[in-house]
């Protein structure tokens, strides 16, 4: 069982701020090392300034961070990326956004809806992503677009799902790193919603999950913000 120990001077953290560590180390431990997450535990100390010194002298500040692991599970590369910590205490510790989590989603449907139609099933998809996929708040890219009937093309049969004119196409582009039961439970909170909502039958709910690695993406300026 994975164990990460977190032991940390200077301003105190919220709870709130500790849970989101937490959260942050057990998912980067999943995307890094490729841990469980339901098996991973994370213990977050506070101590006080006063009792940390580097070289003799006391610091405002530190973090160490220590994580156990089963020998022979990961490979020296695996074990050789180092930033990640960092990264994961400062989102946990002063609310940065968490780079993992960005999602990009595009949402297809035949033309003839209504736009509060659309607009629900965008807030459903956003909801669902900050659920299971732990999204956070704002994190909001979408684009939401209409075909002609001849322009969109949905097989009617394909494994034995019935579907109709009504189908709704979602494709969300993600940092790579989420485990099989979030997806699985990304999946079934969409089609739920968009049921609960819209009377969308569960049929008519394709979804497809497209997983790059953190450099291919550019939020602007013609930098790659997230390549290390």
């Amino acid at each position: 069982m994975p164990f990460v120990r977190i032991t940390a001077s200077g301003a105190a953290l919220a709870s709130e701020q500790v849970s989101l560590l937490c959260s942050e180390v057990t998912e980067l431990m999943a995307c890094v090392l490729g841990k469980r997450p339901d098996l991973t535990s994370v213990l977050v100390e506070q101590v006080a300034r006063a009792g940390w010194a580097i070289g003799g002298s006391p610091v405002k500040a530190a973090v160490h961070v220590d994580a156990t692991i089963t020998a022979g599970t990961n490979s020296p590369a695996e074990r050789k990326v180092g930033c990640w910590p960092s990264n994961a205490l400062r989102r946990g510790a002063y609310g940065l956004t968490r780079r993992q989590s960005m999602p990009l989603a595009r949402i297809e449907l035949a033309q003839g809806k209504s736009v509060e139609y659309r607009k629900t099933i965008g807030e459903v998809v956003y909801d669902a992503m900050v659920e299971t996929l732990k999204v956070p708040k704002d994190d909001r890219f979408q684009i939401i677009a209409e075909h002609a009937g001849d322009n969109f093309i949905v097989d009617p049969n394909y494994l034995g799902i019935q579907r109709s004119k009504d189908c709704v196409i979602v494709q969300v582009t993600l940092n790579e790193g989420r485990t099989v039961d979030q997806k699985r439970a990304f999946y079934k909170a969409v089609a739920a919603g968009l049921q609960q909502r819209l009377n969308l039958r569960p049929q008519d709910v394709f979804i497809n999950l497209v997983e790059v690695k953190k450099e291919n993406w550019s939020f602007g300026n013609g930098e790659a913000q997230y390549a290390s």
